[in-house]
């Protein structure tokens, strides 16, 4: 009898649990979701413009000076658009696999915006501090948490199948998965190599393209190979 009554107790709890999370189900909310996405990160990207200061009171003679000695904000201003263009790509891509969003999902979505929506933070501290070998570190270390954010957003799409449209082949998943957590990594290396040496701090960032393209070939090569050979 009293075996009955739990039972009969975890049924109700089960359906009342469905029910609250029927809304998921509806793909109206996924666009929802979406859209939320993009205006974040609309308005992320718009904000680090406004993080470069217009010289006021400044004499006709001395304007041009003060506009180029801004080049480390507009630098600083120019890798945040392109970190954050991208980064709005693969989450266009990510969006365009998944049907339904799940509370875990939603969390990690969340979480993703909020690491995007500290990249003006960061970016202006670099624009302002851009020999300071901290300042780069602190950068890095932002657009990486991005990247391993994204990663795991990737991954858990890959875990839950239900989640995504019927066409999609997991295999895209993973390796993007991967791609992401690529970046984190060599970003990772970059704060190790600056943390050891400061003083390559100024040239930073021609060895981080140099890497990212040679570690994105040898992944894009490798993953070719799995291709063919399965």
């Amino acid at each position: 009898m009293e075996e009955a009554k739990k039972e009969k107790e975890k049924l109700t709890l089960e359906r009342f649990l469905s029910k609250e999370n029927a809304w998921l189900l509806d793909e109206k909310n996924t666009d929802r979701i979406i859209t939320f996405s993009d205006a974040v990160f609309a308005i992320a990207i718009t904000i680090i413009i406004l993080q470069i200061e217009i010289p006021l009171n400044i004499p006709g003679t001395e304007l041009k000076n003060e506009v180029v000695n801004l080049w480390p904000q507009i630098l600083s201003y120019l890798i945040s658009f392109a970190v954050i263009g991208r980064f709005w790509f693969t989450h266009l891509r990510l969006g365009s696999y998944v049907k339904h969003f799940d509370k875990g999902f939603i969390f990690l979505n969340m979480l993703f915006l909020l690491s995007v929506t500290f990249l003006p933070f960061p970016t202006d501290l670099y624009g302002s501090h851009s020999m300071s070998a901290f300042s780069l570190v602190f950068y890095c270390a932002a657009i990486g948490a991005v990247a391993l954010i994204s990663s795991i957003m990737w991954f858990y799409a890959y875990r839950h199948p239900k989640l995504l449209h019927e066409h999609v082949d997991k295999k895209i998943l993973s390796y993007s998965g991967r791609q992401a957590l690529l970046v984190t990594i060599t970003f990772a290396i970059g704060i190790i190599v600056i943390v050891a040496v400061p003083e390559l701090t100024p040239y930073f960032w021609f060895g981080y393209i140099a890497i990212d393209l040679i570690t994105s070939n040898i992944s894009r090569s490798y993953e070719k190979r799995k291709i063919t050979q399965a």
